[in-house]
């Protein structure tokens, strides 16, 4: 009995202990320890202060530079055209856009901070001329309205010297990625919005007597708002440029059009905070090419909406006189609506053309260019970068990232002791030669990245260039392809002197000179493996006698895959990212021992 009393009251005791302790204050140190690790730099963090005191006299910019395609650091191929939402469900930016690959194409790519891109993909290409799509697409402009992705796009429906006579067409999608467009009962893409038969026969007309059509209409930029489809779009027939704007209640079926702006390539989107349509559109004063705003409260009528009067509007962008900057568009959710104080527009800049010469003169330069802006109500406020944080310098540093420089590789390579066997100098380099990543990913010959990795070994003789090839590719094609680039006097004066080697996976070898003469002696062992293969090669010398060390000679390893698709083949390479086959623009190679 006292057993059992002294046990009751022992949990008793305890009970009540451990109840004053779980209802006790935190320990400090615990406190001090959460507020130590509080990143302030984060918006959700961040006292903005007073809402009264937000208002100011001016936009506020912050300029956060060039986009980045974690594919092509060393990307010279233009960009322009550029849909960008926030994608609330995948917590991403998702941007579409318009990019070179043999010509104009859609891609797709994904971010987390507007400025480093990741997935890059190419979607939609014109593989068949059709009635309506002839050679390009472009221009995209997402939305995502129940959880269903549709694209309106442009594309010519004519192509004689060149193509003209663009309409809009559109496409849906569950995914973003796989597109399906909208034929109605045509039995082929069909445009939602077009020119009249009758503006086509004018357009036609006068490219018989002045060798120029009619540009159409094309360069979507597309919201919805309270149940309707607004697409804004620059409508250039017999009158010049102009933008117009259609709505629709099913996305399909448009009204016609009303002139909004006598401009062309705006972007439009809805503001949820000011109850304002706002528009971005490029503006040229005194050889300077700005991005400049204005706002409407129907998405009609615009504030100075004239071209004479277009300067009158408040400019995004003055900075810089040689750039070239078009296209802009703000950057919106699903729906195109704005909802967040600090907004980001996105336009194309590049290298301003030479006097006199077509404003396309540097279109290699073309990027999608990024910047914070918060309206004149919002002006006080302090900015939230993309990323969440609040600007700041440090948290400014990851925005000054820009294109990487190219740089030539210039590598050593060993002396081999023996000569070896074609099927053994895989062997023989082991533990001889480092390995040499070819991993530059080359956008020419329409090619897209994908997931192929592939190394080099070589090493050399007085007698021969020993090169081992090893790829990762688990996909087997036909037309997979190892091609070695060598110029054994490093600056060959004539192409005859350079050798060119292809291997491809369906046993096919190919060796020649730079003027596509055969060259004998060239020695290659193909080789399956369960994730790819591997390429041998023995390349006896031609020219080159002298092998002191340090002496260097030119030098390029390109993988193929898939090289016989049109438009979806994917290339890499050891140092020439263009893979111009140039053998001035190969890599080098040079002797570590001497002779």
């Amino acid at each position: 009995m006292k057993r059992s009393i002294r046990l009751l009251l022992f949990l008793l005791v305890s009970s009540l202990f451990l109840g004053a302790a779980a209802c006790a204050p935190s320990d400090p140190s615990d406190t001090d320890k959460d507020e130590e690790t509080k990143d302030e730099t984060l918006a959700e963090n961040y006292d903005f202060g007073d809402p009264s005191g937000w208002a100011g006299d001016a936009i506020k910019v912050t300029d956060l530079g060039d986009c980045l395609l974690d594919a092509y650091p060393y990307d010279d191929k233009y960009d322009w055209g550029q849909s960008i939402l926030w994608d609330e469900e995948a917590q991403l930016y998702k941007m579409w856009w318009c990019r070179n690959s043999g010509y104009d194409t859609i891609w797709y790519a994904e971010s987390k901070d507007l400025k480093h891109w990741s997935n890059a993909q190419k979607l939609m290409t014109v593989q068949e001329d059709s009635t309506w799509i002839k050679m390009h697409v472009g221009k995209p402009s997402v939305l995502k309205v129940d959880g269903r992705y549709i694209m309106y796009f442009e594309a010519p429906a004519t192509l004689l010297s060149y193509e003209f006579d663009n309409n809009v067409l559109m496409a849906t999608s569950d995914d973003g990625i796989h597109w399906e467009m909208y034929e109605g009962d045509a039995g082929e893409p069909y445009p939602v919005i077009r020119m009249t038969d009758e503006q086509m026969a004018e357009s036609m007309a006068q490219y018989e007597s002045q060798g120029v059509g009619f540009y159409g209409i094309g360069q979507p930029s597309a919201l919805y708002h309270d149940g309707m489809y607004y697409v804004y779009c620059t409508y250039s027939l017999i009158q010049g440029d102009r933008m117009y704007l259609y709505t629709s209640e099913d996305g399909i079926h448009f009204s016609e059009g009303v002139q909004v702006f006598d401009r062309a390539n705006c972007g439009v989107k809805y503001n949820t905070l000011t109850n304002k349509f706002m528009m971005a559109y490029e503006y040229t004063q005194k050889g300077v090419s700005r991005v400049y705003y204005m706002e409407s409260d129907d998405g009609v009528e615009f504030t100075y909406a004239k071209l004479v009067d277009a300067g009158n509007n408040e400019d995004i962008l003055s900075t810089g006189g040689s750039f070239v900057r078009g296209y802009p568009d703000f950057i919106g959710d699903g729906h195109g609506n704005v909802n967040t104080h600090t907004a980001y527009v996105a336009y194309m800049e590049g290298t301003m053309a030479d006097s006199g010469q077509d404003w396309r003169q540097y279109c290699n330069t073309w990027d999608i260019h990024i910047a914070a802006v918060n309206l004149k109500e919002y002006a006080n406020r302090m900015q939230v970068l993309p990323d969440g944080h609040i600007v700041t310098q440090d948290t400014l540093e990851p925005y000054r990232e820009a294109h990487k420089e190219y740089d030539e590789l210039l590598c050593g390579i060993h002396r081999l002791n023996a000569d070896p066997a074609a099927d053994k100098i895989g062997e023989a380099l082991d533990g001889v030669s480092e390995d040499f990543a070819v991993a530059r990913a080359v956008s020419d010959y329409r090619a897209v990245p994908n997931d192929t990795t592939a190394y080099f070994r070589a090493g050399y003789t007085n007698q021969a260039l020993y090169v081992f090839v090893e790829v990762k590719d688990a996909v087997m094609q036909d037309s997979d392809c190892v091609s070695l680039v060598v110029d054994e006097k490093r600056y060959a004066e004539q192409a005859s002197e350079v050798l060119k080697i292809n291997v491809f996976r369906n046993g096919t070898v190919e060796t020649t000179d730079g003027d596509g003469n055969a060259v004998e002696n060239v020695q290659t062992v193909f080789k399956n493996s369960s994730d790819g293969y591997t390429v041998q090669v023995r390349i006896p010398w031609r020219f080159r006698t002298s092998f002191a060390q340090y002496e260097g000679f030119g030098f390029d390893c390109y993988v193929f895959d898939d090289s016989a698709n049109k438009d979806f083949k994917s290339l890499i390479a050891w140092n020439d990212c263009h893979a111009s086959y140039d053998y001035r623009k190969a890599g080098e190679l040079y002797f570590m021992d001497k002779e």
